[in-house]
């Protein structure tokens, strides 16, 4: 089976690396940009799926690429206060939103609700309360159900998070 694998944190592809090799085909990539240039074709404008992947996991909050912009490219204000100003976006929401309309069967987002704050908010819980309309396409594993490798240092268990999506 062809996968692909998307977190930003290096220990969590590390760990997808380790669980998955050699029983499956997998790709692992850090980024939306990459996976925009993995699934859409080169004009932006169509969902294509040119690698022919059948299920996609991804993280939910990610890391801001680049930390001067937000996720639509528009500048983001210097914080006052540093601690209120976090630099995760629900990117997880954005590459779901892809893979189901690439017509990618087995989708999932496996987070492990760490990110400080990020999974908390308003937005990315609105967002993924309305993704669950996809259920018989997506499987949430968020907080308390990502399955876990190792719940000290939050590393996910990518075998068992593909194994529910399937």
């Amino acid at each position: 089976m062809k996968i692909l694998i998307v977190d930003d944190d290096a220990a969590q592809r590390d760990a997808a690396k380790e669980a998955l090799t050699g029983l499956h085909d997998i790709k692992i990539l850090a980024t939306l940009y990459e996976v925009e240039d993995e699934l859409i074709s080169s004009y932006g404008t169509e969902y294509s799926n040119p690698n022919g992947y059948e299920a996609v996991l991804t993280d939910l909050c990610m890391v801001s690429e680049n930390p001067t912009v937000d996720m639509y490219g528009c500048k983001i204000p210097e914080p006052t206060d540093l601690s209120a100003r976090l630099p995760y976006y629900p990117y997880g929401v954005v590459v779901a939103n892809i893979a189901l309309n690439c017509g990618i069967k087995h989708v999932g987002i496996v987070s492990t609700g760490s990110d400080t704050g990020g999974h908390d908010s308003y937005v990315v819980s609105l967002a993924t309360r309305h993704m669950y309309l996809f259920e018989n396409r997506l499987k949430l594993m968020v907080g308390g159900k990502c399955p876990m490798l190792d719940e000290v240092n939050q590393i996910k268990d990518w075998k068992t998070a593909l194994e529910r999506v399937l």
